[in-house]
């Protein structure tokens, strides 16, 4: 699951990527990107904390890579399937068409309604 920092958009891709975790019975990764060395940390702990509020399992990996995106998405864990939020505002169908080839797997696009809750 990839992760934007102050992202309202995740509670729809936390559940999916639990339903399918539970599932597949596979490995659960968090994944965000910093811009630059001194957001590593703060980044980390961001997403420390979003898995203990979500309470996901003690074997989920967190990943902050550093870079521009279109950069760590080449270089990131290899996953079976990676999960992007989707901004509100636009529908990058650039990223949506690239992404598959870029990750060399398979993607799902997701945008919050406002109404998902990863943490009740």
């Amino acid at each position: 699951l990839w992760l934007r920092d102050k992202s309202p958009n995740w509670h729809l891709g936390m559940l999916i990527a639990l339903q399918l975790h539970l599932n597949w019975k596979g490995n659960f990764n968090l994944i965000t990107v910093a811009d630059n060395e001194k957001d590593v940390e703060r980044l980390r702990k961001f997403l420390e904390k979003l898995s203990d509020n979500a309470r996901l399992p003690s074997t989920t990996e967190l990943f902050v890579l550093t870079g521009s995106f279109n950069d760590a998405i080449e270089t990131a864990p290899h996953s079976d399937m990676n999960i992007f939020g989707l901004a509100v505002d636009s529908m990058p169908f650039e990223f949506i068409r690239k992404a598959p080839q870029l990750t060399k797997s398979s993607c799902l696009f997701v945008r919050d309604s406002g109404q998902e809750n990863a943490l009740a």
